[in-house]
């Protein structure tokens, strides 16, 4: 399952990760509260909790990965 990270940053189209926020995309987090499509959920990444979106439910414990941040 994919999902969204809900922070305000612009990735450049043809360079690699240029932070650690960009290096984010692609690893693994797990659902602390669940998510639904219209209610942000809250995920555990890097001991971080971060808000989270998804088009689909995720309930709470559910391993995911990181698409986008935006």
């Amino acid at each position: 399952v994919m999902l969204s990270l809900g922070y305000m940053l612009f990735k450049a189209q043809k360079q690699g990760p240029t932070s650690n926020v960009d290096a984010m995309v692609g690893r693994i987090c797990v659902v602390i509260e669940s998510i639904n499509p219209d209610k942000a959920g809250l995920v555990m990444l890097n001991g971080s909790y971060w808000r989270a979106y998804a088009s689909e439910y995720i309930k709470e414990g559910a391993k995911v990965r990181v698409k986008k941040i935006n």
